[in-house]
């Protein structure tokens, strides 16, 4: 298969994707332009006001996906960045957030997920990213937690490529190669 049978049946899939769901995938690009903006931050507080803007429409983009263990998850995000904000490096809070991405990520796959095991297990990725994030975000800062979040993006990628979230897949791709910008920029301060 050549290069533009590779690129036809991707844009193919794209335009497929986009008439099943056109406000879901409308809201992802949304996503992606805040996400853009996040990642190409400089500045910390910056840098988590934006992402919590992007943890709340990513939030929509995947509940209407009907992807709800990204959507529950990015809701929780909001406040958990919103509590990072305000507390940051407070051990107790992330604490209670990681034991909360737990209990959501049991529930969904004991109770909601009706998938066979392997998407049960796909759909557990967020959970785990979100533990990780949480981790990274009250743990680290400047280039470390680049670093840590832009390695999250693989698990993000794998898991909106599974679930067609065009939005989703685009800017884990983007943001993986702005992500390595961001942290040489950072490194060169």
């Amino acid at each position: 298969m050549d290069i533009l049978h590779i690129f036809l049946s991707i844009l193919h899939t794209i335009t497929l994707l986009f008439h099943e769901h056109p406000f879901a995938q409308t809201i992802g690009f949304f996503g992606f332009g805040m996400s853009l903006l996040t990642f190409l931050s400089n500045n910390n507080e910056k840098f988590m006001i934006r992402m919590t803007i992007a943890s709340f429409i990513w939030a929509i983009h995947f509940l209407l996906l009907n992807a709800l263990s990204a959507g529950f998850l990015n809701a929780i995000d909001v406040i958990k960045n919103l509590l990072a904000i305000k507390y940051p490096f407070n051990k107790k809070i992330s604490s209670v957030i990681v034991l909360l991405y737990i209990c959501i990520g049991w529930y969904l796959y004991t109770f909601v997920d009706t998938g066979t095991p392997s998407e049960k297990l796909l759909n557990l990725l967020p959970v785990g990213a979100s533990i990780l994030s949480t981790i990274i975000l009250f743990t680290l800062k400047g280039v470390w937690m680049r670093i840590a979040f832009t390695t999250l993006l693989l698990a993000w990628f794998t898991y909106n490529l599974s679930h067609g979230s065009i939005g989703g897949a685009l800017t884990d791709f983007v943001l993986f190669i702005t992500g390595i910008y961001g942290i040489y920029t950072m490194k060169n301060i």
